[in-house]
């Protein structure tokens, strides 16, 4: 079908007993291609990037030409997933290896590496020099220093009623100090629960179980942060 702009095209589409018909008409308008071809956000959604527990949201300066992202510190950067949006009609592509090549890119599918600085390119509808490039740059947000520890229950200890009891226990500095009965506790085994940053870890398991305390003799839990810090 020959196509004129602005002149309806009638069409009839008749269903298949042969009686029931339907007419529609198509109508093409011929416009100029726009020219406009600018990225307007960047992000990594953690929907689209398992390695991420939270969205990313990208600082997009048009006049620099540049993206900026910080993830946390522990994120696999060497492929993530980018949702951006971008001037109506245009497209998006990724720049390299070569300095001519091109890799169109969909929004919230294609995974990059962004081991580096990537450089992107928005080419508008109309192509030719309506187009612009922006450099994206991924850093990684510095590591958690915490690596406290914090008290959470000692399961096993009775009263003289053999009720469950609640520990005495006195915090001096790195020091936990469990006060226990002389005669009547060395002998039972304890469960003790803990709680230490979400992003440090323990040499020990949590909790610990079949504690068996000896006066003068302690159970060391060490804690290492995120950072490496202990």
């Amino acid at each position: 079908v020959s196509a004129t702009d602005g002149v309806a095209i009638p069409i009839t589409v008749t269903a298949a007993n042969g009686i029931s018909t339907q007419d529609y008409t198509l109508v093409v308008n011929v416009g100029d291609a726009s020219m406009e071809h600018e990225l307007f956000t960047f992000d990594f959604m953690a929907v689209n990037n398992p390695s991420l527990d939270v969205d990313v949201i990208g600082d997009v300066d048009t006049d620099a030409h540049r993206v900026d992202l910080v993830v946390p510190y522990a994120t696999d950067v060497t492929s993530l997933v980018a949702c951006f949006t971008h001037s109506d009609y245009s497209c998006v592509y990724i720049n390299g290896p070569g300095l001519t090549d091109r890799t169109k890119q969909v929004s919230c599918v294609d995974a990059t590496s962004f081991e580096g600085p990537v450089t992107y390119t928005v080419v508008s509808q109309a192509a030719g020099d309506y187009e612009d490039y922006y450099n994206v740059y991924v850093t990684r947000a510095p590591a958690d220093t915490q690596n406290w520890l914090w008290r959470g229950d000692l399961i096993g200890l009775t009263d003289c009623l053999h009720n469950e009891a609640e520990p005495t226990i006195t915090v001096d500095g790195n020091d936990f100090n469990i006060r226990l009965r002389a005669g009547l506790d060395e002998n039972v085994h304890f469960d003790f629960y803990y709680e230490i940053p979400e992003l440090a870890t323990s040499d020990q398991p949590n909790p610990i179980t079949g504690i068996q305390f000896v006066e003068g003799d302690p159970v060391v839990i060490t804690v290492t942060a995120q950072s490496g810090d202990v």
